[in-house]
């Protein structure tokens, strides 16, 4: 991270993004190398106070694509403070929430399975029956809930009881 003064400066919008954008020449304070047209967004901290002569801490950062280069000027990164609760603290948080994560995939994936056996179901049900296309429609979705109501009555019930009786 370096300080940079600011020798020339534009300010612009950019409509398309919907930002603010000072198209820049900078010194780095110390060292006298300048740079043109660095770009400095307007999320930039202190934006809209930067003017000619103004000193500003960051990082340079210059990307090239084929004959294109971007030169822009970024904030300075906070410093990382670790969290309260000493090693580890985080970790167990991460693990919690990974916990109730794998549980709702769990759900979601029982429910979905519950859903498609209950539209194979009603298919193979009334696969033999001779209806137009809205009657079949209609049949196929009333087994299906029917189907679905059993595998929730089943859920409900305790499952504990059911499984240690075999």
């Amino acid at each position: 991270m370096s300080k940079y003064q600011i020798k020339d400066l534009k300010k612009k919008n950019i409509p398309k993004l919907n930002k603010d954008l000072i198209e820049a020449t900078v010194e780095e304070v110390g060292t006298m190398v300048t740079t043109n047209k660095v770009q400095i967004w307007g999320d930039f901290p202190s934006f809209e106070t930067i003017t000619f002569g103004s000193v500003v801490e960051g990082d340079l950062v210059i990307k090239t694509s084929g004959a294109y280069t971007n030169i822009t000027l970024y904030p300075p990164k906070p410093a990382y403070t670790p969290k309260a609760g000493g090693f580890g603290g985080g970790v167990k948080a991460a693990q919690e929430r990974k916990e109730v994560m794998i549980e709702k995939a769990q759900e979601r994936k029982s429910d979905s399975i519950a859903f498609f056996n209950s539209t194979n179901s009603a298919i193979a049900l009334i696969k033999d029956m001779k209806l137009g296309v809205e009657d079949t429609k209609a049949e196929i979705v009333f087994w299906r809930e029917w189907f679905l109501s059993e595998y929730r009555k089943y859920e409900s019930s305790d499952v504990t009881d059911k499984r240690n009786a075999c």
